[in-house]
């Protein structure tokens, strides 16, 4: 039995919960009081780092118990009786410069019985005592679904990641067991937008301070036609078209240039195809051009992905066929520029013919902005953007069968 000190249960961890029974020992250990009572020891090695000690006999005690804590030399360095009713507690004894000390369970006026102890040993409290692994501060991950990786730290029992939108400055909060954590996991995390994280450990039970707050950023994300379609052979009207799949994505729009006429469609969907179809006054022996854009989980829209050439022709879409198309874009150019841009954009036509230019002007969501026909002379030189929100913008510059889609950004 750990009736006296040499005998005492040995015990070195942050937390230690037992249980036991103080009526097998002899009533000769005298408490604070005076008292002789019966007595369990227990011998507690200093953790490192630890600065107190705290006991807990509130729970499973069954008589009026005592607690003492004593220095390796036997001197008394605290003792309670009645904390909890009468069971006893002792919170953050000190015991820097100890390598132990003993923890003497007793009773008041020679009391024994049945009791549970909880010995905790305290850390100090730390101010940033891990962060989010230099290498991945002030970067865009690779992917939305790269894990996030903390500083590792010895005796976590957990990790506790604060991620803030820097844009709304709402926050989430997440706990791992390891040290990982994907961004993607987060309530209302999106594609392409910086998050400021923070990354607190659990230590003894006890969460700590945030540590050192790091910038990350998740990837913008596009799309596009599936390749086995872009100059496939003839796409019938009741054909799917398929775009790429993006994780968490909310939907896709789909832009689809008619080269015959001009017209332009926009097609949003819930998943990521349509039927061609779908597209108003399909006609055969067309030529069209399909890019897409992925609905962030946010319901606006990413930039638009690679553009496609699909045909409504029986024959294959030739390499000739995408080059007189392209040679059509060779002969006609449209520039914009600054872009970014803080007040207006200049946008720089050159073509081969003086035929009037058309300007569209589309917001995220496609909506028109601005239209505009203008007469071109060389060179020209057109200016629009005055009153624009701020945002990205699709700047669509037509003349006869050529366009040229451009996109822009206002800060």
């Amino acid at each position: 039995a750990q009736c006296d000190q040499s005998s005492a249960i040995l015990e070195n961890s942050l937390s230690y919960t037992n249980s036991g029974y103080t009526g097998s020992c002899p009533s000769n250990y005298v408490n604070a009081f005076g008292y002789t009572s019966p007595a369990n020891w227990y011998k507690v090695t200093i953790f490192p780092g630890a600065t107190s000690i705290s006991i807990n006999l509130c729970s499973g005690t069954n008589y009026d118990s005592f607690v003492d804590v004593l220095d390796p030399s036997g001197v008394r360095l605290a003792y309670n009786d009645d904390y909890c009713a009468y069971q006893s507690q002792l919170n953050n004894v000190n015991t820097v410069g100890f390598p132990f000390v003993y923890v003497v369970v007793t009773g008041y006026f020679g009391n024994s019985g049945n009791y549970g102890i909880t010995i905790t040993q305290n850390l100090p409290p730390a101010n940033g005592v891990t962060n989010v692994q230099n290498s991945q501060c002030n970067t865009t991950l690779p992917d939305i679904d790269t894990y996030v990786f903390a500083n590792l730290v010895s005796q976590a029992q957990g990790y506790r990641f604060k991620v803030t939108n820097n844009s709304t400055s709402n926050i989430t909060t997440k706990d791992e067991v390891l040290r990982n954590h994907k961004m993607s996991s987060d309530v209302g995390f999106k594609y392409d937008q910086a998050y400021t994280v923070e990354v607190a450990v659990k230590r003894a039970g006890v969460w700590e301070n945030y540590g050192s707050a790091c910038t990350i950023t998740t990837p913008s994300v596009t799309t596009q036609i599936q390749a086995s379609q872009c100059g496939a052979p003839f796409i019938a009207p009741t054909d799917y078209v398929y775009a790429d799949l993006v994780k968490y994505a909310k939907g896709y729009k789909f832009h689809i240039h008619n080269f015959s006429t001009g017209e332009d469609t926009y097609l949003e969907k819930l998943i990521r195809v349509f039927r061609a179809n779908n597209i108003p006054n399909y006609q055969s022996n067309t030529y069209y051009s399909v890019e897409v854009a992925v609905k962030n989980t946010d319901d606006t829209y990413l930039p638009y992905g690679n553009l496609c050439f699909i045909n409504s022709n029986t024959a294959k879409i030739t390499p000739n066929a995408i080059k007189n198309v392209a040679n059509s874009v060779d002969n006609f150019s449209a520039v914009a520029y600054p872009n970014p841009f803080d007040t207006n954009v200049y946008v720089d036509i050159k073509s081969q013919t003086s035929d009037p230019v058309e300007i569209i002007a589309y917001d995220m969501l496609g909506r028109t902005i601005e239209t505009m026909k203008v007469d071109l002379t060389n060179n020209s030189i057109i200016e629009i953007g005055n009153n624009y929100p701020v945002g990205v913008y699709t700047i669509v510059v037509k003349q006869q069968d050529n366009i040229q889609n451009i996109r822009v950004i206002k800060r």
